[in-house]
C-alpha cells in the first residue's frame, strides 16, 4: 500500500520516516509517558511491554525485542542484563533512549 492510499489522519500517524513517540506527541499535542508493564531480558535480546500515554490517553500500546548484539559494543548494552541482575540500574537509562 502506497502513503497517499493510507486515509488520514492515519497517514500522518503511521507513513513517516520519524520515530513514533515524537509522531504521537505531535499528533495529540502533548508530552508522551511511558509506562512499563514488564521488561525482562531474553537470551540475548531486551524485551519490554509498554504503554503510551498522553495524560490520561492512552495512545500507543506495545511491546518490543531489541537484540542486544545488533548494537555496538561502545553503547554497553551488552553490560546492563549484569547490572540488573545484581539489582544496580544505572544502566537503565542507557536503554530508555531507545
Amino acid at each position: 500500500m502506497e502513503p497517499d492510499e493510507v486515509a488520514q489522519p492515519y497517514r500522518d500517524l503511521l507513513c513517516h520516516e520519524h520515530d513514533m513517540t515524537s509522531t504521537l506527541s505531535d499528533f495529540h499535542k502533548g508530552e508522551v509517558e511511558l509506562q512499563i508493564f514488564e521488561e525482562r531480558f531474553d537470551s540475548d535480546c531486551y524485551f519490554r511491554e509498554v504503554l503510551l500515554r498522553v495524560g490520561n490517553k492512552p495512545v500507543e500500546y506495545g511491546m518490543i525485542r531489541i537484540f542486544l548484539a545488533s548494537f555496538p559494543e561502545e553503547l554497553e548494552l551488552h553490560n546492563y542484563r549484569r547490572h540488573q541482575a545484581s539489582g544496580d540500574d544505572s544502566k537503565r537509562k542507557r536503554i530508555s533512549v531507545f
